[in-house]
């Protein structure tokens, strides 16, 4: 009998025909050749005896000579599958595994500073059809919807684990609020808008007639209504801002009385604008009246009892305004109970 010393991996050989049980595979076999350890295991194949080596941890200086030894080639795709098969599911070695807060910091410390490994690079025609062909084989993309047991889980795993945003505290650049205006210009328009061609039913255009009335545009007041809201307020009048009514007038006096203080500029005053004149992109100044006055008929129709002025009026004198609005609340020929109702709001003041 032949013994054979080898440095680099310390087996042993034998040439003779034995039965062992391999400690890797679990078969027992008639070999020719055994591989001995150390330990006195046995082992049926050069490839069970490697597994044993593959758990050990490589030296620098030998993944530099694998890493050189694998620059520049490519695996063929047979190679591909098989190597995606021998790593899903629970052969993968991180199944069922997670990092820890600390390797998570770690991670995010070696990547910062870094660029963004696609960073400048684009998908090619092909590899889009391709993820485009992949994604239609999702269960999710095939009309299948999860349980509502499925989506309370989620939901209660959100509550209890609240994530704040990545982005908070974070202001944006100008360079880079400069480039989002870019990425986003022509995407949500024409063609590309993703509602083109849709019709939309009644009910839901009067959904979002109702949405847009809660909506006041602009946020904040005017100069004009500010002070139009002060001194209605000195005269003892109580109003309300912005009613979610037909036009939305900017100062509402219970029960029926709108009160709408236009912009010189923006309602186009004839004092100071001809009809043909263009205020707002496209539209003209008898647009925008025409516009105005079809709101007076449908809420004078409605029973509301309109008042318009003017913001060069106001800043003449605001105080003569404000009588005026007294008086024609005196002046109105309404019936008792509605006196009562105006009374309460104005105090003495009629």
């Amino acid at each position: 009998m032949m013994k054979l010393n080898l440095k680099s991996k310390k087996r042993e050989s034998y040439s003779v025909l034995r039965i062992i049980y391999c400690k890797i595979c679990g078969n027992m076999r008639i070999v020719k050749y055994s591989r001995i350890s150390l330990n006195n295991n046995t082992y049926c194949s050069q490839r069970c005896f490697g597994k044993t080596l593959a758990n050990k941890p490589k030296s620098i200086e030998t993944r530099q000579k694998i890493r050189q030894y694998k620059l520049g080639k490519k695996a063929t795709l047979e190679t591909r599958l098989k190597l995606s098969q021998l790593r899903q599911g629970t052969n993968n070695s991180f199944f069922g595994k997670h990092h820890t807060i600390e390797t998570k910091r770690k991670l995010s410390l070696t990547n910062k500073g870094k660029p963004a490994w696609n960073k400048g690079k684009k998908h090619k025609p092909e590899s889009i059809i391709k993820m485009r062909l992949a994604k239609l084989g999702n269960k999710y993309a095939l009309g299948k919807k999860r349980s509502p047991e499925t989506l309370m889980k989620m939901r209660l795993e959100n509550l209890s684990r609240p994530k704040p945003s990545p982005l908070k505290g974070r202001p944006f650049t100008q360079e880079h609020r400069n480039n989002i205006s870019k990425s986003r210009l022509g995407k949500f328009c024409g063609i590309n808008s993703h509602i083109f061609g849709i019709k939309r039913s009644e009910d839901t255009k009067q959904k979002i007639r109702l949405a847009r009335l809660k909506q006041i545009i602009p946020t904040k007041d005017t100069k004009p209504e500010r002070m139009m809201q002060l001194a209605l307020s000195l005269e003892g009048i109580k109003f309300r801002k912005h009613e979610p009514i037909t036009g939305q007038p900017d100062i509402f006096i219970e029960p029926n009385m709108c009160i709408f203080v236009d912009g010189d500029y923006p309602h186009g005053n004839p004092l100071f604008y001809k009809a043909d004149d263009p205020i707002f992109g496209r539209m003209t100044v008898k647009e925008k009246w025409a516009k105005d006055i079809k709101i007076n008929h449908e809420l004078t129709n409605k029973g509301y009892f309109v008042i318009r002025i003017w913001q060069s009026d106001i800043e003449k004198d605001v105080g003569i305004i404000a009588k005026n609005i007294i008086n024609s609340i005196k002046g109105i020929k309404i019936q008792d109970g509605y006196r009562e109702t105006y009374k309460k709001h104005l105090g003495n003041a009629i």
